[in-house]
Parts: structure tokens; C-alpha cells; sequence
């Protein structure tokens, strides 16, 4: 007992230093049974192992199953380059893609000669410059290739992302945009109420005029009647028909 005691209370005083010093032969113990549990090359049948000065094949390490036999799993955006490209930049994208495809109409150039609705075999590979001058035919008015009609898809699609920026700030806030588009509310009325302003001051000006003449008409008639009577009664002599009026 006496004996048990003195181990015990000699292994509870032993120094940190041997502490330190045991740990490593421990945590290298557990490497040893970590390296051992990997597959050993098989040196017992390989004849190149027994030819001295050779050394021993590598530790054959485990490879990945090829993709065929993979299960299919979707992908996963993981970077921030990735969720950027998902969020901001593809939906602009997919939207300019569709606007670009409705936006080049497209129709089969007349290069069909006969009756039979077959291309004629000089014209089944027409040069760049027949194919332009029938599209400058009256009645063809569709293209079917961009290039044809010297149209950059590209240009326009990089003109379109940058006019159609999601990420791009607004260059006015809700209170400045619905400041500006009042102002242009009220600049309409009022042009609407001013050019109806002018377009009764116009009629009336119109009906005045109109009566000026009217009544010019009927002095100038009602002068020229009465200088002809008067000149029927002179001519006839009756004075008197005159002093009386």
C-alpha cells in the first residue's frame, strides 16, 4: 500500500517538461495507428520491389468516383461573384436577351426562283450583296440575319444593360420624381387652359370681324340703293319726292 501511495503521489509530481515531452509521443502514437489504417502498396508480389535500389511504390491514395457515375446534384452558387451574377445581373440579361430576339423580326429572302418552291442551284449560297439588294425590295421587309442589315447585336445589348442598370442608383429620390412629374402635370393644364383661352379669344375675334363686314356690306348696299333712287328721281324731275326725305 505504502508502495501504491509512493507511485501515485511520484506520477502526480512529475514535472510539466515530462508532460510535454509525453504528449507528443502520444499524439504521434495515434498517427501511427492513423498511417497505418491507409491501404499499403502491395510489395510482396510486385517484382519491381524486389529489385534492389528501387524504391517502393507510392501510398495509393483514394481518387473520386468519375462524373458518369456521380449522382447529378444541382449547382450551387456559392461565391459573391456568383450570387451577384444570379441576383442583379442575369435577370437584366435574360430581359435584354428576350427584347433583343423580339426585337429582330426575321423572314426568308427571295432567293427561290421557281415554281416548284426549290432555290435554284445558283442561288442556294447567294453572295452578301444579292441577299441586300433583295431586301431592298419594297416588299420584303423583315430580315432574317442581324448581320444582313449590318446590325451589332453585342452594341446593342451593352447600350441596353447600360441604359436598363439595375444596379445603377436613381438619380432622383420618390419625393424629387413625384415633384418633377407633378410640375409636368400642372405645365400640361396649364398649356391645356392657355390654348383654350386663345382658341375662344380667337373665335371671338373671328364672330366680331365677321360682324364689322356684315354691316359694312349693308351700309355700302343701303348707300348704293339710295343714290340710284335718288338719281331715278332726278331724272325723272320729281323733286319733291326728294325734299321729302
Amino acid at each position: 500500500m505504502a508502495r501504491g501511495k509512493l507511485s501515485s503521489s511520484a506520477s502526480s509530481r512529475q514535472d510539466p517538461e515530462d508532460r510535454v515531452k509525453t504528449a507528443p509521443t502520444s499524439r504521434n502514437a495515434s498517427a501511427v495507428s492513423h498511417v497505418s489504417q491507409r491501404p499499403q502498396a502491395q510489395t510482396s508480389n510486385d517484382p519491381d520491389a524486389m529489385i534492389p535500389g528501387v524504391p517502393p511504390p507510392p501510398t495509393p491514395y483514394h481518387r473520386p468516383a468519375p462524373l458518369e457515375s456521380r449522382p447529378t446534384k444541382p449547382f450551387v452558387v456559392a461565391s459573391d461573384e456568383g450570387l451577384y451574377l444570379e441576383e442583379h445581373v442575369w435577370p437584366t440579361l435574360n430581359l435584354a436577351l428576350e427584347k433583343l430576339l423580339s426585337a429582330i423580326p426575321y423572314n426568308i429572302p427571295k432567293v427561290c426562283t421557281r415554281s416548284d418552291s426549290r432555290p435554284h442551284p445558283s442561288l442556294s449560297n447567294p453572295p452578301l450583296q444579292e441577299i441586300r439588294q433583295q431586301y431592298q425590295d419594297p416588299s420584303m421587309r423583315r430580315i432574317k440575319h442581324p448581320e444582313h442589315a449590318q446590325f451589332a447585336p453585342i452594341e446593342w445589348l451593352a447600350r441596353f444593360l447600360k441604359e436598363h442598370n439595375p444596379n445603377k442608383p436613381p438619380q432622383l429620390s420618390t419625393e424629387q420624381a413625384a415633384i418633377v412629374l407633378q410640375s409636368y402635370v400642372r405645365r400640361k393644364l396649364a398649356r391645356d387652359h392657355v390654348a383654350r383661352l386663345r382658341s375662344h379669344a380667337a373665335q371671338q375675334r373671328a364672330e366680331r370681324e365677321q360682324a364689322e363686314l356684315r354691316d359694312a356690306a349693308a351700309r355700302r348696299i343701303q348707300a348704293a340703293y339710295r343714290g340710284h333712287s335718288v338719281r331715278l328721281a332726278l331724272k325723272a324731275g320729281k323733286l319733291q319726292d326728294i325734299r321729302g326725305w
